[in-house]
């Protein structure tokens, strides 16, 4: 006898019906075979990450034009004093804000923007320099 052979009685019985219970509603039962969220949270902490990244995320061109910018103000004896609008990330990474930093350009360091008062500002958190009102 074969697998098949040994449950075919079972293929043409009817549903067994509780006489107990009323059957349960469709949109309740489907919600048994939705799929399992096992990280509960983790799409929305994605969905906020991209939300911050894509705001200061600059486009290739937009970095070079700063990088370019950045270098002739250093080059420069007595560099102007400039604001930098950068990225600062938080204790938790949902924490991060956009800030302006206002300082004199001292140096480059390690892939970072070190200012006059010893603030340090990492290339990649940066979304833009412009000049300061003197």
């Amino acid at each position: 006898m074969s697998e098949t052979d040994r449950y075919a009685d079972l293929l043409h019985m009817e549903r067994p019906i509780s006489q107990k219970h009323r059957p349960m509603e469709r949109g309740k039962r489907a919600a048994q075979f939705a799929p399992f969220a096992a990280l509960s949270g983790f799409e929305d902490r994605i969905a906020d990450q991209r939300r911050i990244g894509d705001r200061f995320r600059n486009d290739e061109d937009r970095r070079e034009s700063l990088d370019r910018w950045l270098t002739q103000l250093l080059a420069s004896p007595n560099p102007p004093p400039i604001i930098v609008t950068h990225f600062l990330a938080g204790k938790r990474e949902r924490d991060g804000r956009i800030v302006e930093t206002v300082g004199v350009p001292k140096r480059v360091e390690c892939g970072a923007l070190l200012l006059g008062s010893g603030e340090r500002i990492p290339f990649a958190s940066i979304i833009d320099l412009e000049p300061a009102e003197e």
